[in-house]
This record gives structure tokens, C-alpha cells and sequence, in this order.
């Protein structure tokens, strides 16, 4: 009984982990890809939203590389993003 809990509890915090991290592709009008990158996601306690709707505020960082173009479909850019291990921290500062 004792390992089947430990496993749940364990199964669960490695669905947790992967949920935060989302790959992203945005679109021009004419079905062009826009962006293309890696989004982590975060959710907050601040004191100002209210509990009811805590959940449903989550805050989305850019991670890893990002890749932009142009319409037409050329590459335009990439770009590195680094996670900061302590934003969870700096923006709950009062």
C-alpha cells in the first residue's frame, strides 16, 4: 500500500512538471508561421486576485530558443531565452 502511494504521488508530480512547459506556433493571416518556441507557465497566490480565480491567473515566460519569420517565409530571427530559477520569487516581492 505504502509504494502504490508513493508511486501516485510520484506519477503525479511528473505530470505536473511536464504541464508547465508548452511548445507554441503562432500564424500570419495567410498560414505562414509566425513563431515558433517553448512557453513555461506558472501559477501565482498573489494577495490581489482573488482565491476563486488564483488558478485561472497563470503567468507564461518565454524559455529556450524562439524562432520569428517573416511572412513571406523567410527566417527573420532567433533568439535564446533563459529561465531565471528565482522569478517566481522577484515577482511576489511586496
Amino acid at each position: 500500500m505504502r509504494q502504490s502511494l508513493i508511486l501516485l504521488i510520484l506519477l503525479l508530480c511528473s505530470i505536473n512538471l511536464i504541464a508547465q512547459k508548452e511548445k507554441v506556433k503562432t500564424y500570419f493571416d495567410n498560414g505562414q508561421i509566425k513563431s515558433e518556441g517553448t512557453l513555461y507557465s506558472y501559477y501565482t497566490t498573489h494577495e490581489k486576485i482573488p482565491k476563486k480565480f488564483r488558478d485561472l491567473y497563470a503567468i507564461k515566460i518565454k524559455d529556450k530558443k524562439w524562432k520569428y519569420w517573416y511572412p513571406d517565409g523567410q527566417l527573420k530571427r532567433i533568439e535564446n531565452y533563459k529561465l531565471d530559477a528565482n522569478i517566481y520569487m522577484s515577482r511576489n516581492k511586496k
